[in-house]
């Protein structure tokens, strides 16, 4: 779900900057900036889940992430448009490697080949299908607020499926 997310709304970015009134190049490099602040921090957060508990981080990380998501619908300004371009992929950045992490401590690692492998499919089919859903929401609508709207009600549910998973139980 969260790659579902990521996709729609990281490849709607720039047009949305170009709307709002941002030029080309500011627009593609708050989208860079975003990308690589997102993937330096992984080890970042691969750090903070050997202290605290990656379910608790992914829950926290969510929460911001969907905050994040809402700023888009509330601030229609160019310049603070990036500001909020860089933040949402500063923090949706780590929310990958967290739920990896997640996978690690409740399966252990030698289901994770497996567990990740079967996830796959699914996340690539995800990431290739959230372009298309925010450029039909972007047409069907006539606007981004769509597209951010259903990135805030995904990452609400997505933070409900994280609180209902529990840590599987060994049978003896």
């Amino acid at each position: 779900m969260v790659i579902l997310i990521s996709g729609t709304i990281n490849y709607q970015i720039v047009p949305y900057l170009r709307d709002v009134g941002v030029s080309p190049a500011v627009a593609a490099g708050a989208l860079s900036v975003s990308s690589l602040i997102g993937s330096l921090g992984n080890p970042f957060w691969g750090w903070l889940a050997d202290i605290f508990s990656p379910r608790r981080l992914a829950l926290l990380t969510l929460s911001i992430s969907g905050a994040a998501v809402a700023l888009f619908v509330v601030v229609p300004e160019g310049r603070l448009s990036v500001g909020v371009v860089v933040l949402y992929g500063t923090l949706a950045g780590g929310l990958n490697i967290l739920g990896h992490m997640m996978i690690a401590q409740y399966f252990g690692r030698s289901s994770f080949g497996a567990i990740t492998g079967l996830m796959g499919p699914f996340q690539t089919g995800a990431l290739g299908l959230g372009p298309t859903l925010g450029a039909l929401l972007y047409r069907i609508t006539g606007g981004y607020r769509s597209i951010y709207l259903f990135g805030v009600l995904s990452y609400i549910l997505a933070l409900g499926c994280i609180l209902a998973a529990r840590q599987p139980t060994r049978k003896s």
